[in-house]
């Protein structure tokens, strides 16, 4: 497992390094574009007025201000503080609501293995999380260190709460009236729940990614039978 970046915290005046693993992320088999003759297809970047070609180094960033585009530089808005972690809190409970969390990190020593273990001892024995704010890549990031499995410590990276959407479609103003079922609509319908319950929770292993496997499968093919891309894609269909 490699590590995406590293981050400082200062816990009282111990500094604690660590390196942050993402707990989990997607499966994805890169692909490219391709010409019909087999030669690979580049992005180029154009005036979308003149349709005259742009360097990438000629390329600035901009806004959207209405209908205007606004130039800005991006030093002007990032910080000082890279790769720190800095604690604002502690709390007692973690009631952290799936909406909530952005991305989940496992957080691994750095070359400090004492301190870090002080450190997880002293959440878990005190039943307590600590609220951070975590700079990274000039943006500061909401988030939580916690106690997690095996000695590990997580870090939850938040949503803020003005990046949090509340649902609308039964609001009282303009939304879709609720129509309240029958109590026999209720019975059969918490019958058809019980009808599907296997387990009483969440088995993963249970379940496996089918387009993945037939994207192995096909890519098993190429590699096995040297047969064209375009025999394998045909093939695949019928997967």
């Amino acid at each position: 497992m490699r590590a995406t970046c590293t981050a400082v915290l200062n816990f009282g005046l111990l500094p604690i390094s660590f390196k942050l693993y993402l707990a989990a992320s997607a499966e994805r088999q890169s692909f490219c574009w391709m010409t019909p003759r087999g030669n690979r297809v580049r992005q180029k970047y154009v005036d979308e007025k003149t349709g005259e070609e742009i360097s990438r180094d000629k390329i600035v960033y901009a806004v959207e201000l209405g209908d205007k585009l606004v130039q800005i530089d991006p030093n002007t808005i990032s910080s000082s503080k890279k790769n720190k972690l800095e604690i604002q809190e502690s709390i007692r409970s973690l009631n952290l609501r799936p909406e909530v969390v952005e991305k989940t990190y496992y957080l691994g020593p750095d070359k400090n293995d004492k301190e870090y273990h002080l450190l997880y001892q002293s959440l878990f024995k005190t039943k307590k999380s600590l609220v951070c704010k975590w700079w990274s890549r000039d943006r500061d990031h909401l988030t939580v260190i916690a106690t997690g499995k095996k000695n590990i410590l997580m870090l939850y990276q938040l949503y803020y709460l003005s990046e949090i959407r509340e649902p609308s479609i039964y609001s009282s103003s303009g939304g879709r009236p609720i129509i309240s079922p029958t109590k026999e609509e209720i019975n059969l319908a918490e019958q058809v729940v019980n009808d599907y319950t296997k387990n009483s929770d969440l088995n993963l292993s249970l379940y496996q990614d089918e387009y993945g496997l037939r994207l192995s499968k096909v890519l098993s093919q190429i590699k096995k039978n040297d047969t064209s891309i375009k025999e394998c894609l045909q093939d695949s269909l019928s997967l």
